[in-house]
């Protein structure tokens, strides 16, 4: 209870125009950071503090949609590596023009399967190989992406197989 309050006074006490970014980044990325501290941060001005927010393992699903919208590619990719982000997001984030981003949330576990099987077959191989690095991906999309006709891909589907007690 003390960090909530903690945080909250100094969020109270370092301002958004404060050049102290790193103190809000801080704030932003504690666990313990009251929600409404974190829609504020949400809305800061420096894209890093945003950033740390959308990273924040306690963010609420309704703040990472918001920051999924975010100007900042990097926050966006945050947004898509957070493992709480829904599932209807980081099907959204596969359309994002960022490659970052797109790849972020192919890699996220959480991705539905059928984002994984149609990008088991995109044109772009760093697509393909974020399919392959997935831990969720099954093993027979594995199985097909070890003959991709990009050497990294079949080595990071082989590697993975491997990782999971499936020699190839």
């Amino acid at each position: 209870m003390w960090l909530k309050i903690a945080a909250a006074l100094c969020l109270s006490v370092v301002p958004a125009q404060d050049s102290a970014i790193d103190a809000r980044a801080a704030i932003a990325a504690n666990p313990h950071t009251p929600t409404l501290s974190l829609q504020k941060l949400a809305s800061d001005e420096d894209w890093y503090v945003r950033f740390m927010v959308a990273s924040n393992k306690n963010l609420s699903a309704r703040l990472l949609s918001r920051l999924s919208n975010d100007p900042s590619p990097q926050v966006r990719t945050m947004v898509a590596y957070n493992l709480h982000t829904p599932k209807r997001v980081l099907e959204k984030l596969t359309t994002d023009p960022d490659i970052n981003v797109y790849t972020a949330a192919i890699r996220n576990r959480n991705i539905p399967r059928k984002v994984l099987e149609k990008n088991c077959r995109h044109p772009h191989w760093a697509m393909r190989a974020a399919v392959a690095e997935n831990p969720s991906t099954p093993i027979s999309l594995l199985e097909k992406l070890v003959a991709d006709r990009e050497h990294y891909v079949g080595y990071v589907a082989r590697r993975e197989l491997i990782k999971r007690g499936r020699s190839h």
